[in-house]
């Protein structure tokens, strides 16, 4: 057997034995919406799969529920180069709201004006209660029927809607409930 067949294998055998855990009988299937058979980084692809499940998704429901109670929530997510700086922990969100790179002196130029403006973000939230985007762009708020977030990174700023929702739909009744 190829070894693209004996990684299918295993990524299908541990996929599934994952996913059963938490309810799924076809573990197969939700992983094909991933591509994770087919994918030139397969590692990514199921790293995406169980991000989603695990972190994201569920992020994304309870701002939902927070915003459907009328709370205010502000979403972002990071872009980041390379591109496994998106694969970090909260950690690495805090670094950037505290500075870090701004001490490190083998810090990126990119990273370092990433934070910059995360901590212009942070602080004119604080001082005025508006939340700006470093061109001074008002910073929208999220609600569950617009899901409107800010893409930070990669030397940009957008804001945009609709983050992995075609990923999150097959998560919700298992991590929401019916």
């Amino acid at each position: 057997m190829p070894l693209s067949g004996v990684l299918n294998r295993s990524l299908r055998s541990f996929g599934s034995k994952f996913l059963r855990k938490f309810g799924f009988d076809d573990g197969a299937e939700a992983m094909k919406r991933y591509d994770i058979y087919s994918a030139t980084n397969r590692t990514v692809a199921f790293a995406d799969m169980v991000g989603d499940f695990v972190v994201r998704c569920p992020l994304q429901f309870l701002a939902d529920e927070l915003a459907r109670r009328g709370r205010r929530v502000f979403y972002y997510v990071l872009k980041s180069e390379p591109a496994w700086l998106e694969h970090t922990d909260p950690a690495f969100d805090q670094s950037l709201l505290f500075g870090l790179p701004l001490v490190e002196h083998s810090a990126p130029s990119d990273l370092v004006a990433l934070t910059k403006n995360v901590i212009y973000s942070w602080t004119t939230f604080a001082k005025t209660g508006h939340l700006r985007l470093f061109n001074k762009t008002p910073w929208p708020p999220y609600s569950s029927s617009r899901r409107t977030f800010v893409v930070l990174g990669q030397g940009r700023e957008e804001i945009s809607s609709a983050y992995r929702e075609n990923f999150c739909d097959q998560w919700r009744s298992r991590i929401v409930g019916g």
